[in-house]
């Protein structure tokens, strides 16, 4: 699907083209074949790179060819309670900028609406700002997992079997935004440069900005995956004590009762035993359980087992 987007400094608000003009943005989502082909052929641009934007593995870069910029990012995105990044291709000609999504990409496609003093004339400008609106998003998802992880941390000695696997699929978004946002840094550092965007000193500016909150980011999700691996550390060292001291107290326990069970054993025998016929045995026997299990937990407890 192919959107055209139009909007100059004299346009209150966008426009929605039917066919390209000179300063428009040209949005594709979830193209075919055949339409990166038409794009390639319309505009001039490099099919292989077109393709590169499909593939839902294709690391950020920045190439230039001849008077064409080519920048592949990555968003976010959610499938169902889980977040994944998909490729988005930024292209920069000499009268256009075009988007190739293999996703629909509603966030973005709203950035003329929420900022009036974004204009798709403004070509360096714009793809800027579609980064920062990027940015803007890993940005929250980060800070909203953060709170989950701090919530989870404050109960850490007594977690369930579900706040394990949270802690897993937050360890997992965590590694999966770190993904994308670390080459996407080196990506900024390069368009810093000025050799492949021109950028005004409004543009360097935001571009610097970009750039701080993005390793920004990148800290912050380095510094919630060792958080996670802390607690899931300090809630094994703690389960792994707990199983130590029971299975102590099991094995002390095992040995207190041992001692009644063998004399108990060895006067229940059906053979003759000495003292059988005493009227008082019965007695004796059970003081003698009595007095060396005494010993044996006084000899325990004497040795700190106990």
């Amino acid at each position: 699907m192919r959107i055209i987007f139009y909007k100059n400094k004299l346009s209150k608000n966008y426009r929605l083209l039917t066919g390209p003009k000179v300063g428009a943005w040209i949005h594709t989502s979830e193209p075919s074949k055949k339409e990166l082909l038409q794009l390639a052929t319309e505009f001039a641009l490099e099919t292989p790179i077109l393709s590169d934007a499909l593939d839902p593995f294709e690391i950020p870069r920045i190439e230039l060819d001849e008077e064409t910029t080519y920048l592949i990012t990555r968003f976010p995105r959610f499938i169902g309670d889980t977040i994944r990044t998909a490729p988005l291709l930024l292209i920069r000609t000499p009268a256009h900028v075009l988007t190739v999504s293999p996703e629909k990409l509603d966030r973005v496609t709203t950035l003329l609406e929420q900022n009036k003093a974004i204009y798709t004339t403004q070509k360096s400008r714009l793809i800027i700002n579609i980064l920062l609106e990027i940015d803007n998003e890993y940005e929250a998802i980060i800070h909203t997992r953060a709170k989950q992880v701090l919530t989870l941390s404050k109960n850490f000695t007594s977690l369930s079997d579900s706040d394990i696997e949270s802690l897993v699929l937050l360890e997992s978004t965590f590694n999966e935004l770190l993904f994308s946002l670390e080459p996407i840094s080196l990506m900024l550092e390069q368009l810093m440069s000025g050799k492949y965007l021109k950028l005004y000193e409004h543009d360097a500016d935001l571009l610097e900005d970009l750039l701080q909150n993005n390793n920004q980011l990148i800290r912050m999700c380095e510094t919630h995956i060792k958080g996670i691996i802390n607690i899931r550390d300090s809630y094994t060292t703690i389960a792994t004590n707990r199983l130590n001291k029971n299975m102590k107290l099991l094995t002390v326990m095992t040995a207190i009762l041992t001692v009644p069970t063998m004399i108990a054993s060895f006067f229940g025998m059906n053979v003759v035993l000495p003292f059988a016929q005493h009227s008082s045995s019965f007695i004796a026997i059970g003081l003698l359980a009595v007095s060396l299990t005494g010993l044996l937990v006084f000899l325990l407890k004497k040795r700190d087992v106990l």
